[in-house]
């Protein structure tokens, strides 16, 4: 299901997810959903999910992460479309 994802900065356990959004008008809008997950074969210690604001991106948490990592807890971290390296073609954001 993920897709390895490589940005310049070669950071860590960023992947590539085909995610589609329906908009309130009932159209598909198909994007790649860029996140980062610190542990992505799992953990039996519980997963955190962390949603960005606008504007903003998954470094926003990275703070977060060795606190969490310490007790192996896995965290997922989002980038919404045209936030992070989540693209959107066409201002998709708009729409959504």
């Amino acid at each position: 299901m993920y897709e390895k994802y490589l940005n310049e900065e070669n950071e860590l356990n960023l992947f590539k997810i085909p995610v589609t959004i329906k908009t309130k008008n009932r159209d598909a809008v198909k994007l790649d959903a860029i996140i980062q997950d610190t542990k992505p074969d799992g953990t039996s210690f519980g997963t955190v999910i962390c949603s960005h604001g606008a504007p903003g991106c998954h470094r926003d948490f990275r703070r977060l992460y060795p606190y969490l990592e310490k007790d192996n807890v896995r965290v997922i971290s989002i980038n919404f479309p045209g936030c992070g390296y989540t693209k959107c073609k066409n201002q998709c954001f708009r729409k959504v």
